[in-house]
Parts: structure tokens; sequence; C-alpha cells
């Protein structure tokens, strides 16, 4: 059974096997996890993206698109970078559910990846709460329940979503821990 994990801390410091994050549709790393790991990994880690991405100078991707990339100079063995949230900061709840059922199938086909790890994703810059967070990937998660994977941590920097989150998963019959 995978261990569902609230983690009070920075999503940069998981020693997760993979990580999930949402960035923006410019796909500039300017705010929040972005910046967190422009800031840890330099301009190196914008640059890759880009190039991931091919996006061209003033282009922007869509919401819902995923960019996935293994860096050597990162301690986990895949990033997605996904845009959960349009440039008015919209976030719909299918997007969200869509990016998580798309990261845990991509590596669900790959050996050793045992621990995954996200931001709440649509919750920094978007217009979800962590709460409703939580409701749109449990279910998601449940079909991922008897495959390989041992450990999806939700990470919140923020110390205010973290206790909210915590509280309501306190109050619930879901099956989280909190760390």
């Amino acid at each position: 059974m995978m261990k569902r994990i609230l983690v009070q801390g920075n999503i940069v410091e998981s020693n997760a096997d993979a990580i999930i994050y949402s960035t923006n549709v410019s796909l500039a790393l300017s705010g929040g996890v972005g910046l967190a790991l422009r800031e840890r990994f330099g301009d190196r880690f914008q640059n890759d993206l880009w190039r991931a991405s091919s996006l061209a100078d003033g282009q922007q991707v869509n919401v819902g698109d995923v960019f996935e990339t293994e860096l050597e100079y990162t301690p986990w063995r895949v990033t997605f970078h996904s845009i959960a949230t349009d440039a008015y900061y919209n976030t719909d709840p299918k997007t969200v559910s869509s990016i998580i059922q798309f990261c845990l199938s991509r590596l669900s086909n790959r050996e050793g990846i045992r621990k995954i790890a996200t931001s709440p994703i649509g919750t920094g810059y978007g217009h979800l709460s962590v709460e409703h967070f939580i409701e749109i990937i449990d279910p998601v998660l449940d079909g991922f329940e008897n495959g390989s994977f041992e450990e999806f941590n939700v990470a919140c920097i923020n110390p205010n979503k973290y206790w909210i989150l915590a509280e309501s998963l306190r109050h619930s019959n879901k099956r989280w821990e909190r760390q």
C-alpha cells in the first residue's frame, strides 16, 4: 500500500525519486517552487526546461502541458514541470487531476521509482485551495495503490497551508500521514 504523506517543507529538499511541480505558461521560473529550483540549480535549470519544451522566445505553453526532464545535477531521477494555472491564475481541477494522472502513469513504467513528491499544484498562484487539491488527487492515487510506488508526498513550504491541510486531513477518513 502506498503511503500518502503530507510534509511541511520545501519540495526542493525532497529525497524523492521524482518530483512534480507547477510553473507558469511562460515557463519563467520566477516565483514559488520554480524560483526555489532556479535558486538552487541556477540558470542551467531554467535553460534545460526551455530546451525540453522547445519554447521559442515570447511564446507560451498551454495549461495542462507537462514537460519531463532527467537532469543529472538534481537529486531526482525525473522532474515534471507542469502548467496547472492560466495567466489569470485560474486553475481547473480536471487539469490538476490530469497532470497527476499523466505523471504517475509515466513513472509507473520505470524501474526504481518508489517515492514521488509534489507541491500542491494550482494552490500557489492558482485559485485552488490545498484541501481541494487533496480531494482532486486522492482518487488518482487510488488508481495506483497496487503499483510499485511506496510513497507519495505533498510538500507544503507555507506553514499556514500545511496546518490548514493537516487539520482538514485529521478530521477526515483519508489515509494521509503527517511529517
